[in-house]
Order: structure tokens, then C-alpha cells, then sequence
């Protein structure tokens, strides 16, 4: 069966959806739960070091990245929820929603747990 991203609906729309971080493509859980973990990480170093240079404290930076991770999470749960009740080819497509959405929901989670240790350590 060819890639679900290439193939169209019958009414001509292509199966492209940017609210799920990045282009559409069929992906295992794995492999995009450990791209989601990677790019959150990316985008909490790059938070921290703008907000070192824009202010004193980048806490405020820090936990806006984390609502961010949270709420692309959701999304990506919801999306690939949608697509999984759609069925058909997008059902295909669903693995990697989910792998994203859970990647950035725990990435989230990692983040606040390690607010909440450097908070009981200070």
C-alpha cells in the first residue's frame, strides 16, 4: 500500500496536517515519540538560553515551554483521535500523532519534575 501522505481523498485534498509538529508522514510510535522527545529538548535549550538573554530569570520562559509541550501533546492526541474515527488511509498516520503527542505530554512532565526537584533543593 503506498505512503497515505502521497495518496489524496476523493475529494482531492492531500493528507498534510502542520498541527502536529512538522509535515505528515507515515512513522512508528517509536521513531516519532523519540523525534518529539528530541525537538522538545531543542526547543527547551533555545526557551532557557533566550531567556538568560532577555531577562534575569528564565523561569517565566521555561514555563510557558511547558504549557507549549502540554498543549502541542493534546493536540496531537486529539488529531490522531480524529484521524483513527476518519479511518481509511489517514488510520495509517495515527502511530505517529499519538508517538508525538506522548513524547511532548512526558517531556512536559520531565520538565515540571525537575522545576518541582529544584525548588525542594533551593
Amino acid at each position: 500500500m503506498p505512503n497515505p501522505v502521497n495518496r489524496k481523498c476523493p475529494n482531492g485534498h492531500g493528507l498534510f496536517d502542520g498541527r502536529i509538529i512538522g509535515s505528515t508522514k507515515e512513522q512508528s510510535f517509536a521513531g516519532s515519540f523519540f523525534n518529539a522527545i528530541i525537538a522538545c529538548v531543542v526547543i527547551l535549550l533555545a526557551a532557557g538560553a533566550a531567556g538568560a538573554l532577555f531577562s534575569k530569570s528564565n523561569t517565566a520562559w521555561v514555563g510557558y515551554t511547558l504549557l507549549a509541550f502540554v498543549a502541542a501533546g493534546i493536540l496531537g492526541f486529539l488529531r490522531g483521535r480524529k484521524w483513527k474515527r476518519q479511518g481509511g488511509a489517514v488510520l495509517r498516520l495515527v502511530p505517529r500523532a499519538n508517538g508525538m503527542a506522548l513524547g511532548c505530554i512526558l517531556a512536559g512532565a520531565g520538565l515540571f519534575a525537575v522545576g518541582i526537584a529544584y525548588d525542594l533543593i533551593h
